[in-house]
């Protein structure tokens, strides 16, 4: 018959007090693996919550360490405290203690807002201190309905301000990644005339690349901002007299445009790369400036809606 050490004993005690403490439309749910948290808790009663998760980690000891009116829970491993504040579940962390056949719980994203930077470390076990405020008995329960109703609400907001600003953030990054390439074109040496051919012809694909890759970005930001239902008036048009600027020194550039990541054998001026290469680098950077205070707008819009 199978036998249990005083530690296993103890966290049965705790899983098992929880549980019987859980309003009883509440439904605790055992994890299949070891993922880091002893369960999962599904809220069932009518009204918005229905449905409603939260993930459950259950500390239990004989007796507790206590410091400044908190439970200290010392030896927790980083990995485990990290998979508590990541993804879409919040976790709530039990400590309950068998001589009392009491608890406590607090949320971890709430006790670890302040140490993220400790978080990523790579080595060592980390403390946590659990304040005694919120007591497990039958009136804790709907402050966490209040609570977990708020971080749903926190969670959305967050979602929508995620999918409105990586639109943004993916062509900054496509646009400064030109603009860094225009810059080397300009300072790159040895200068003419004493490049060589292969040098001269690298250069001039680098930088005729680069002008593709700012319609490219501008295009998809329009289209992915039209999907989210975001009105950004310009960007078409800014495309267009991008398009439209840079035919006049790479000849069959629309081409390239629509072409796949192969760059097309194509005409150019050597001397209008050369000469466009200033204003087009001051557009491009004016318009990632512009995205920036477009993509804030847009952020501290969702953040107060």
């Amino acid at each position: 018959m199978p036998r249990q050490n005083k530690s296993q004993e103890i966290g049965r005690m705790g899983e098992r007090w929880f549980v019987s403490q859980l309003p009883p439309n509440w439904i605790f749910q055992p994890p299949l693996d070891d993922v880091g948290v002893d369960g999962v808790v599904v809220i069932c009663e009518a009204g918005s919550l229905n449905g409603a998760e939260f993930r459950v980690q259950i500390k239990s000891s004989a007796k507790w360490i206590i410091r400044n009116n908190s439970i200290v829970l010392t030896g927790l491993k980083r990995s485990t405290i990290q998979y508590w504040v990541t993804g879409f579940t919040p976790t709530l962390i039990i400590a309950y203690e068998t001589s009392s056949n009491r608890g406590f719980c607090a949320w971890a994203n709430q006790i670890l807002a302040l140490r993220t930077e400790e978080l990523v470390e790579d080595q060592g076990s980390i403390t946590l201190e659990i304040p005694m405020r919120m007591p497990i008995d039958s009136g804790v329960w709907d402050t966490v309905r209040t609570q977990i109703s708020g971080i749903s609400i926190a969670l959305g907001r967050n979602l929508l301000v995620a999918e409105t600003v990586v639109p943004f953030l993916r062509a900054i990054y496509e646009l400064s990644g030109a603009l860094k390439h225009l810059y080397f074109a300009q300072a790159a040496t040895p200068k003419e005339p004493y490049r060589t051919d292969a040098q001269r012809k690298l250069i001039s694909e680098l930088e005729i690349v680069s002008h593709r890759d700012v319609v490219r970005a501008i295009l998809a930001l329009d289209r992915d901002l039209q999907s989210a239902g975001i009105l950004l008036d310009g960007l078409k048009q800014y495309a267009e007299d991008y398009i439209k600027r840079c035919s006049g020194f790479i000849r069959g550039f629309q081409q390239i445009v629509d072409a796949g990541d192969q760059l097309l054998n194509c005409d150019f001026y050597p001397e209008g790369l050369a000469l466009e290469r200033p204003p087009m680098m001051h557009s491009i950077a004016n318009t990632i400036h512009e995205l920036t205070q477009a993509a804030v707008r847009a952020m501290t819009k969702c953040s107060i809606s």
